[in-house]
Formats: C-alpha cells, sequence, structure tokens
C-alpha cells in the first residue's frame, strides 16, 4: 500500500469512527480506490460518486430499482451458477464471445453486478480486451493506469484498482500502453496479477473480459490462464458451426456455462 493510500485510508477510519470505537458511517472523501480492505471487512472498501438508478440504466448496469426484474433475475442466476461451478477456489473467470458483436462486455459487467448486489462478496472486471476497451463509460474522461502498464512498469496491484461507483464492484482497465497485445497475454506479469488477485481477497469474484474466441488469436492465448470461462453467444446471430469452433478453441472441460444475449424478450429492459 502506498503511502498516499495509507494517510486516505486513516482519514476515512478516523471519518467514520464513532465514539464507542466502532466503525460506521458512509465516508465522502474523494479516493481514487480503498482496495487494501481487511480480508472479510468489506464494509471498509470506499466508494466515491455512487451511481443511481438512472445513470446505471443508461449504462445498461442492472440495479434492484430496474423497472423489469426479469433480467436481474436472470443475472443472480447466472452469479449463483458461478458460486456454485468456482465453489471455494475463487479462480478468475474469463467471459468471452463466439463473435465481436455478442455483447461480451455487457455481460460481464452484469456478472459483476450482480455479484456487487451480494453484500458478503466483492466483484473485479480486469478489462483484458486492451484494443477495445468496453469500460470507458465507467472510468470518467482520463485513461487510468491498467493491465497494459502493468505488464510494462514496475507498478503495484493497488496502483489499477479502481471503483466504478457501484459498491463493492472494482475495475481493472486495459491500461495506456498497448504496443505488443500478444506480448501482454504470453506475460508472466500477467498470470502473476491474476494469481494476487485471487490470493489477496478471498471474497472476491474476478471475472476477465475477453475479446472474441473465434475473432481474435490474442483470446485463445488468454484463454489458456483461465480454468473456468464463461462463453457468450448473440441469439440466433451465429451459426452451430461458430459455436463448436469456439467450445473447441477454449476447451469443453473450462466452460462453466452459456449466456444466450440479447433475447428479444430482454431487448426493451433499458428504455
Amino acid at each position: 500500500m502506498s503511502n498516499l493510500e495509507k494517510a486516505l485510508r486513516k482519514a476515512i477510519v478516523a471519518k467514520n469512527k464513532k465514539v464507542d470505537g466502532t466503525i460506521g458511517g458512509e465516508s465522502n472523501i474523494d479516493i481514487a480506490s480503498n482496495n487494501n480492505y481487511i480480508d472479510g471487512d468489506i464494509n471498509l472498501m470506499a466508494e466515491i460518486d455512487v451511481k443511481g438508478k438512472k445513470e446505471l440504466e443508461q449504462l445498461k448496469i442492472i440495479s434492484p430499482e430496474i423497472h423489469n426484474t426479469k433480467v436481474v433475475d436472470q443475472f443472480r442466476d447466472i452469479r449463483t451458477h458461478i458460486y456454485q461451478a468456482i465453489k471455494k477456489n475463487n479462480s478468475p473467470i474469463l467471459v468471452t464471445s463466439v463473435t465481436g458483436d455478442a455483447g461480451n462486455t455487457f455481460v460481464t459487467r452484469n456478472i459483476a453486478a450482480a455479484i456487487a448486489l451480494d453484500d458478503t462478496k466483492t466483484s473485479v472486471i480486469v478489462d483484458c480486451n486492451l484494443l477495445n476497451s468496453g469500460f470507458k463509460d465507467l472510468i470518467g474522461e482520463h485513461e487510468p493506469l491498467g493491465i497494459a502498464d502493468y505488464i510494462g512498469a514496475d507498478i503495484c496491484l493497488e496502483d489499477i484498482i479502481i471503483p466504478v461507483g457501484i459498491p463493492r464492484m472494482r475495475l481493472v482497465y486495459a491500461g495506456t500502453k498497448k504496443e505488443s497485445v500478444t506480448d501482454y497475454f504470453t506475460s508472466a506479469r500477467l498470470r502473476d496479477l491474476f494469481v494476487e488477485l485471487k490470493e489477496r481477497y478471498s471474497d472476491r469474484i474476478i471475472l476477465a473480459d475477453s475479446p472474441a474466441i473465434n475473432d481474435f488469436a490474442d483470446a485463445k492465448i488468454l484463454s489458456n490462464l483461465f480454468d473456468h470461462v464463461v462463453l457468450v453467444v448473440p441469439y440466433r446471430k451465429v451459426s452451430a458451426n461458430q459455436i463448436s469452433d469456439a467450445v473447441k478453441a477454449i476447451g469443453k472441460d473450462k466452460i462453466i456455462g452459456i449466456v444466450i444475449n440479447r433475447e428479444p424478450r430482454f431487448l426493451s429492459i433499458f428504455k
């Protein structure tokens, strides 16, 4: 933890300390993140600029207040399936798609949001779509440091985990340095990143958003790092052969679920 983060952490604790010495209340301190919360004490995670219902709908992210609760229930069901699939292992999960227009980034962010609705868990999205990030709408005007910077420079994990305005949900952005994407995906530093995320936060579910498995060779390289994969299939937009090719590229035993995205009954969920 950097000295700045330590100082900010002290400020948060001091601000929220009650007379009897217990911790409670909300912090309004504007900080990048409080990623070194004590394992198991999720309430110590600092949040900034928490997004409301309208903003979440604009971002196409679920919330308990969404006008159509069916989609929330769907993502909660996916969340439950993920909990059962990874059990206590807490292995990072790759979310990829058959084709580039399947909407796997939409699926990734909403699985993460569904996990964040569970106050006993936290979620982090690791944006592995280095050349075409789908999370620019969550990070504000300035691109933060991310995976590419972590791999290419001597920076800490804490420097690249950022809050996104959703309690208990975090993002590791793609980053700013992107000279050779393939080299990044074969880097030992990338493996170390996922190992550290897994070992440091036992209550955190790690979701890696990936390019389409059939469209990018780099996605196939990336999939080798994961034991668990969620495959996103666009409703009636791909052939059986395309799905079969994707399954073969990933490895059938790794796939813990297939999400059919953009079914007609859900198209008008976000107005």
